[in-house]
């Protein structure tokens, strides 16, 4: 399988190659873009999307509630996630205008170094 490399040169993920052909960057990747993108962006599947900055904005939820959410999203939109053992676990540190989500994707399979996806929401 392969992509096209998403990453500008000012972001970490950044790298100089066109094409994504690695599995475990294929399904990071997938994740950046769904967790980036809210419900109804993206024309003809408006389920695409995860709204964490709407939830955290609008809404008193539980870390779990979101948990499952994006679980639920990433089994939905990403391809990839058939390919390897991954958990989302979610942090919400309360503030006085906005919560703040620590979202960690901690993504294994036998052939691969552990590896753990960190995403802050402020």
């Amino acid at each position: 399988m392969k992509d096209f490399n998403i990453y500008s040169e000012s972001e970490d993920k950044y790298t100089d190659k066109t094409v994504v052909e690695n599995e475990l960057d294929l399904f990071i990747q997938e994740i950046d873009v769904l967790f980036s993108t809210s419900k109804f962006d993206v024309l003809g599947d408006p389920g695409f999307g995860t709204n964490i900055e709407d939830i955290l904005w609008k809404t008193n939820i539980s870390a779990s509630k979101i948990e499952q959410e994006l679980s639920d999203a990433v089994r939905n939109s990403c391809f990839m996630n058939e390919f390897f053992e991954w958990k989302i676990k979610v942090n919400i540190i309360r503030g006085q205008l906005r919560d703040i989500a620590v979202i960690d994707v901690k993504i294994t399979r036998s052939d691969i170094e552990n590896q753990t996806v960190q995403y802050i929401f402020k």
